[in-house]
């Protein structure tokens, strides 16, 4: 129970917080393109990911290594809601909520 709580509070839950707070940080202060703070947690997210798994298997460590796959499979099926938000770039007839970017897409209650 408390492994399903912390993914939930982790990954379902905090992964979209951290993407709009960093996505609103990178288009209001720096003054970079929109969607780019989702490009950026993306790269360093998978880049840092793709390190864990290489830096594992080398090192010979199949515990921590099946762990950082756990988390890449988690990451996967989860990417399965990034369908919400491109259908409503699309906008179709009924488009409940407009989730167009990732803060009306957070905002969705």
């Amino acid at each position: 129970m408390g492994l399903i709580g912390v993914l939930y509070a982790g990954i379902i839950l905090g992964m979209p917080s951290l993407v709009m707070k960093l996505e609103i940080y990178c288009v209001n202060a720096i003054g970079l393109p929109f969607t780019s703070g989702i490009a950026f947690l993306a790269a360093l997210v998978g880049g840092s990911l793709a390190y864990a798994l290489w830096q594992t298997a080398v090192s010979q460590k199949p515990l921590l290594h099946h762990i950082f796959l756990g988390f890449v499979f988690i990451l996967l099926g989860y990417s399965s809601y990034l369908l919400v938000p491109i259908r409503a770039s699309a906008n179709p007839p009924i488009n409940e909520g407009d989730p167009s970017n990732i803060i009306r897409f957070y905002q969705l209650p």
